[in-house]
């Protein structure tokens, strides 16, 4: 399909899909070029960024996007990613998407015997997000950049890693000793997404996280919406740390979307608007509450991908 038909495709979405997000998507599908740089070398591994910045940039928050693909593929720079960061760039947002190492790229077969491996990965993935949040903090004079306004996002495995990567911040591990001891992020955004931990249930001992996004289908069993817990190993999908945000009272904004499978993982475009609703009420304002609700979406219809599990992803 050539690239013009589909962007009267995705065109046509947006215009369907009950005039969610029509206000600010208004000025179409088509993408802001960004810049790219290269912000670290690890492991003889070049990582890149792509920096879609705003009009009015100072002051603005910034987005690190991390994409999804099973920490097997991906990029940050597909089409549905572009789409993504150049409708946040013209809503007055910069958006960074990030390269990272693929931890999982070379593994043949991958199963519930392979949690070191899966580990590792996401060890490898919050290592090179905490390198770029490195590298836009010593950058963040000559850029414009509010660090007190970064925000993380993801998807499926990029939405692992973003969740990791907050839960290792606020528990003080030694992975986030590259960053300030007083810095947090601002929020994060997480499409099917969950956090790992070998030390039993998940808790956010040292600092509280800061505003939570998640979003889920009730019916991901690709990255599981609830979850397993094997011993110690405890990974948690968005219904287990949804649990801990109510009971400790975070703030955070829960959506759950019943009997979708894993192609919410790829919804961000669908969801525009309520990004961006995320974005002004918790960052740019300072709301503290919490919302959860259980929808039905006609605009994101189930798919036979999305129904998958994880031995069809591996």
């Amino acid at each position: 399909m050539s690239k013009r038909l589909w962007l009267i495709l995705l065109a046509l979405v947006f215009v369907f899909s009950e005039g969610r997000g029509q206000m600010r998507f208004g000025q179409g599908p088509q993408n802001v070029r960004p810049r790219t740089v290269q912000y670290a070398v690890t492991d003889s591994v070049q990582l890149f960024m792509d920096i879609y910045e705003p009009e009015n940039a100072n002051g603005a928050p910034t987005v690190i996007f991390m994409f999804g693909g099973g920490f097997k593929g991906g990029q940050r720079n597909g089409f549905g990613e572009r789409a993504w960061c150049s409708s946040l760039c013209r809503n007055g947002i910069r958006a960074v998407a990030i390269d990272y190492r693929l931890g999982l790229k070379d593994m043949k077969k991958v199963n519930l015997k392979s949690i070191g491996l899966l580990h590792n990965a996401i060890d490898m993935a919050v290592e090179d997000l905490f390198s770029a949040t490195s590298y836009l903090i010593e950058h963040s004079h000559e850029m414009g950049i509010d660090c007190s306004r970064l925000v993380l996002a993801g998807s499926s495995a990029g939405a692992i890693s973003v969740l990791q990567a907050e839960y290792e911040l606020c528990n003080a591990n030694g992975i986030a000793s590259v960053l300030p001891s007083d810095f947090n992020y601002a929020g994060v955004m997480s499409f099917a997404g969950a956090i790992f931990s070998r030390d039993g249930r998940i808790r956010y001992s040292v600092k509280e996280p800061c505003p939570h996004f998640m979003l889920h289908g009730t019916a991901d069993r690709i990255v599981l919406y609830k979850g397993v817990h094997v011993f110690n190993q405890n990974f948690a999908g968005t219904d287990r740390i949804a649990k801990v945000f109510h009971k400790k009272g975070y703030p955070c904004t829960i959506m759950r979307f019943q009997d979708n499978g894993h192609e919410i993982a790829s919804a961000y475009n669908t969801l525009l608007k309520e990004c961006l609703d995320f974005i002004d009420k918790y960052v740019r304002g300072s709301s503290d509450c919490q919302s959860d609700a259980l929808l039905v979406e006609p605009a994101i219809q189930p798919t036979e991908w999305g129904k998958g599990g994880f031995s069809k992803l591996y």
